[in-house]
This record gives structure tokens, C-alpha cells and sequence, in this order.
């Protein structure tokens, strides 16, 4: 299985509970399932993640891994369409007229998991979302909720610590 990170996974980390300065652990740890191959980071996500940034540790640690982190693959067109119309539910009016930008980097990490016939599991800290009937309307669904209209496996940073297994070493 290969793991693909939305932004706010490695944001949040750093941000609240996996600091780079004071655990430097986990980002070893990132960085080395990174050059495995089991977490990658779509380039249009990891260009969200740096910009107006204001802790230099995390932005450094960011520009030494974006090369091993970046999904090296082009986005399919047809993905994401089946992506925004089946999992966000635009019609076929809306999206000949144009997609709302926020929702477009989000349908592009799931039409990736999409692209790889259930090899693909996305790690987001978006909160989940039933599926329930009336669905929320297409700009207020979360990729949870889309990846399960599309069957696409999620979980969140501490269910991928668990899966991977990332233990800091005893001293």
C-alpha cells in the first residue's frame, strides 16, 4: 500500500505534536518511508504546504525532502472528473463552467488514490463525514467523505503510525 499525504498531515505535525526541532524522530522517520516509496506527496499538495510558513526548521526540512516525498505522475483528467462529479457532486453544468479552486487540490489527491485501483490510501486529518442522504453540498464535503463514495481508503496520522509502525528508538 502506498500511503498519499494531504497537506495538513505533515502541517499539523509540526505545528501541534511531531515539532522538527523537538522530534526529530518522525520526520526521519517520513523521510525514510518517503525514499521507500510507501508515503508520497502529490506536487500540487506539497506546493501548498511551505508558502508564508514561518518556522525555518520545518521549511528547511521541507526543501531537503520534497524531492523523496513528490509523486512523481501525472494527474488523469478522467480521474478527476469522475472524482468531482461521483465524490463532490458537481453536475455536468458546474463543471463545464469551472470547478470551485478550493475544491480542485483536494479531488486531485483522491483522483490520484483513484488512479491506482485500490493500492492508494489517503492519509488526511479532514474530519469525517457520514454518508448519509442529503449529502453536503459539493463544497462542503471533506475527502473522507469522498473517498467513500469512491471506495477509496483513508485514515488519519495516528492510524498510519500504527500501520507503519513508527516507534522513536529507546535510549
Amino acid at each position: 500500500m502506498q500511503y498519499l499525504l494531504d497537506s495538513n498531515v505533515l502541517i499539523t505535525a509540526n505545528a501541534l505534536y511531531y515539532e522538527t526541532g523537538r522530534i526529530p524522530q518522525f520526520w526521519d522517520w517520513i523521510s525514510d518511508e518517503a525514499r521507500k516509496d510507501t508515503i508520497k506527496v502529490p506536487d500540487e499538495i506539497l506546493r501548498e504546504i511551505t508558502p508564508g510558513n514561518k518556522d525555518q526548521a520545518f521549511n528547511n526540512w521541507m526543501a531537503e525532502n520534497s524531492s523523496n516525498l513528490k509523486l512523481v505522475e501525472e494527474s488523469s483528467e478522467q480521474n478527476l472528473l469522475q472524482v468531482l462529479s461521483e465524490g463532490y457532486g458537481f453536475g455536468p453544468q458546474a463543471l463545464r463552467e469551472g470547478v470551485p479552486v478550493e475544491n480542485t487540490n483536494d479531488a486531485l489527491l483522491v483522483a490520484y488514490a483513484l488512479s491506482a485501483d485500490g493500492s492508494r490510501c489517503i492519509v488526511t486529518l479532514e474530519a469525517e463525514q457520514n454518508v448519509r442522504r442529503p449529502l453536503p453540498l459539493p463544497a462542503n464535503r471533506k475527502i473522507p467523505l469522498v473517498c467513500d463514495l469512491l471506495g477509496i481508503p483513508h485514515i488519519n496520522t495516528f492510524d498510519l503510525i500504527r500501520t507503519l509502525d513508527f516507534r522513536i528508538p529507546k535510549q
